[in-house]
Parts: structure tokens; C-alpha cells; sequence
């Protein structure tokens, strides 16, 4: 089980961030570290997910999470209960700043009320989600996801339905500039 939940991270992760990751003007350095959390909400930055502030260095990210390993390519990973099911939380980061959080839900299968559930949290943090809809060019993959966009946030919940159930996996992630 746990390869096809690690195949839903890379497919889902690859599909949402590759515009993301190849963003790399300066305005991810522009943004002052420094600011209080109202003024970056009013600059598109999104609250701290558990604890971790957006921007941070991995040794921020370290401090901030003690329980935290390297996951490879530069990632700080950990495990973690979300609303009481087993997850893996991801960490990613694009010069030495965090700009990506993957959050892959073990408690398998998901359910309609677990979905629910992730889907009332995510709104009260982040504001209303959308609906879930197929990901284009991915239907084969019956991978579809919810999103809430901002100027230069992403928060996407997604789910992929496998012969066993239902996978399950919420990205927050910096979306590139928007070109004027």
C-alpha cells in the first residue's frame, strides 16, 4: 500500500509544482521574513502549517520540528497525525527557503467523511476551497482535486481512486508570478 501512496505523492507533486519549481525570480526573497502574519497574509502568504512558518530555512524548519529526518533532494520530511489519521508531511525548499508543503494521508482508505473533515479544516485556514474536479490529462489516473488559489499560493487537496479505495493528499505551494 504504501507504493501506491508514495506513486499518488509523485504524480500528484509533479502535476501541482513543476511551474512552481521552476519559479525562481526574486520575489520569494522580497518578501520580509520579518513580517508580521497579517502583513503577509495581505502579500498572499499563507498562515504556518503546523507550527512551520512559509519562508523558513530547513534549520528553522528543524528547530520548529524537532522530530523532522532529510527525505532526500534537499527535503525535511517527519510523520504526524492530521485530524487523528497517520500522515507524512514533506517539506521542499527552493534556495534555502521553504516553499512547498505535501501532506500524504497512510490512514487508507479515505472515506467521504475523512474527506469532509480535511476539506472544513483546510477552508477555515485557507479560505473556500473549490470543488473537486478531474485534473486535466490525468483522468486515466482518476486523480481529482480542490484548490484554493491566491496570487502566489496554491492549497490543493486531491484524491486518486485505486482498486483499494480512495488515496488522499493536501500540497501547499508557491504558484509562479503572474506575468503583467
Amino acid at each position: 500500500m504504501r507504493s501506491s501512496l508514495e506513486a499518488l505523492a509523485a504524480l500528484v507533486f509533479s502535476v501541482a509544482c513543476t511551474a512552481a519549481l521552476a519559479d525562481t525570480d526574486s520575489t520569494l526573497h522580497s518578501i520580509e521574513l520579518s513580517t508580521t502574519q497579517s502583513e503577509a497574509l495581505k502579500q498572499g502568504v499563507p498562515p504556518p502549517v503546523d507550527g512551520v512558518q512559509w519562508l523558513s530555512t530547513p534549520e528553522e524548519v528543524r528547530r520548529a520540528r524537532p522530530q523532522i529526518v532529510e527525505d532526500g533532494n534537499g527535503s525535511l520530511a517527519e510523520m504526524m497525525l492530521y485530524l487523528g489519521r497517520d500522515t507524512k508531511m514533506n517539506y521542499r525548499f527552493m534556495n534555502g527557503l521553504l516553499i512547498n508543503f505535501t501532506r500524504t494521508f497512510f490512514s487508507f482508505p479515505s472515506n467521504d467523511k475523512d474527506v469532509a473533515l480535511v476539506q472544513e479544516d483546510l477552508q477555515r485556514k485557507y479560505g473556500p476551497m473549490g470543488a473537486f474536479v478531474a485534473v486535466p490529462g490525468h483522468e486515466a489516473e482518476k486523480l481529482r482535486c480542490s484548490d484554493r488559489v491566491t496570487d502566489r499560493f496554491k492549497v490543493r487537496h486531491c484524491l486518486q481512486e485505486v482498486s483499494q479505495g480512495t488515496l488522499e493528499q493536501i500540497l501547499i505551494y508557491r504558484t509562479p508570478k503572474k506575468k503583467s
